[in-house]
């Protein structure tokens, strides 16, 4: 095998962007269109406990979305030609959430709020324990610029 290491990681990085990313959605991961997000992201199933959370919902704040720079609708997006992915900010309150944003430039992707029963052992750990008393968790999940 004679393919450079950026031969190999362009290929494989192809491979990714086609699964995660249907032909008839790469030009629709990402909008200025507030409508348009609103609409796309109502369509996705957060129904999903073992990801999201029991009664999961989707959290409309208006502050939030007013000031995100734009919006994704997917959770992996092409933004300015760069295949991106969504990362994530977890609080109990909806206003630690607005804390962790207040004077960064973001892309919105989703806020959700749901009822927490389980949490995980340390920050980079899949081992999980159940909660004495579930808590509320909003997430926020979009792309700092």
């Amino acid at each position: 095998m004679n393919d450079t290491i950026e031969e190999i990681v362009a290929y494989e990085m192809q491979g990714i962007e086609k699964s995660f990313l249907p032909s008839e959605k790469k030009d629709i991961s990402y909008t200025e269109s507030i409508d348009e997000w609103i609409q796309k992201i109502k369509s996705i199933d957060i129904g999903d406990e073992t990801f999201y959370g029991e009664g999961c919902t989707f959290n409309f704040d208006y502050e939030i979305i007013k000031q995100a720079s734009g919006y994704i609708t997917t959770p992996v997006f092409k933004h300015n030609g760069i295949l991106n992915t969504s990362s994530f900010k977890s609080s109990k309150t909806l206003q630690g959430i607005k804390d962790y944003l207040k004077g960064k430039k973001y892309l919105l992707f989703m806020v959700v709020s749901s009822i927490q029963t389980r949490g995980v052992v340390g920050d980079n750990s899949f081992k999980q324990y159940t909660l004495d008393q579930p808590e509320m968790r909003y997430v926020f999940r979009g792309h700092i610029l």
